[in-house]
């Protein structure tokens, strides 16, 4: 009987260090995977910004297109064909 009794009292403090062991490892993996979701979100921000980059030069080509079409003149033109401007 006090083999038992020696047994038990050996192996107290061990669930304590087993659960502090397994607690910090899952500390681990959640920082590791706030890490990985503030890396994503960042990617998601960057490729938000170059497709707003690219709409805006698209939007402002089209307008150039559009001021120069409504300058153009074809009436200045010779009806000779010869696509020389004339004044």
């Amino acid at each position: 009987m006090k083999a038992r009794i020696s047994d038990k009292n050996s192996q107290q403090g061990w669930v304590l260090v087993i659960g502090l062991v397994v607690l910090v490892m899952l500390t681990l993996i959640a920082m590791a995977l706030m890490r990985t979701t503030l890396l994503e979100e960042k990617m998601a921000g960057a490729s938000r910004d170059i497709n707003l980059s690219f709409e805006a030069a698209e939007a402002g080509l089209r307008g150039a297109e559009a001021f120069i079409e409504s300058q153009a003149d074809d009436s200045a033109f010779t009806a000779t064909g010869s696509g020389l401007y004339a004044q």
